[in-house]
């Protein structure tokens, strides 16, 4: 579960309930650190970014909290957990 407000463009108030393991409560916490104050148009851009990223679609983490995540590139079926927060953010939003 995921709930955030968006006040003057920005995404506050985040709250992330996690149901997984331990990379899926990784991501969350990235998620929480990345997204609060962030602009709806650049949270969406940042997920993009690094789900390509993790996919190995581009060869340069888009910045150093998520480069952490590197060793998940080479397991595909983990890279679901990594980003579980990301895309339950991203549906959030629509």
């Amino acid at each position: 579960d995921i709930s955030f407000s968006c006040t003057d463009g920005a995404i506050h108030d985040i709250g992330v309930t996690v149901r997984g393991c331990a990379l899926s409560e990784a991501g969350a916490g990235l998620l929480l650190k990345k997204f609060e104050g962030c602009s709806v148009a650049d949270a969406r851009k940042m997920t993009a970014d690094f789900t390509n990223w993790i996919a190995k679609l581009n060869e340069d983490a888009p910045n150093e909290d998520m480069e952490t995540f590197m060793p998940v590139r080479e397991i595909r079926n983990r890279q679901k957990c990594v980003l579980l927060a990301f895309d339950a953010a991203i549906k959030a939003m629509d």
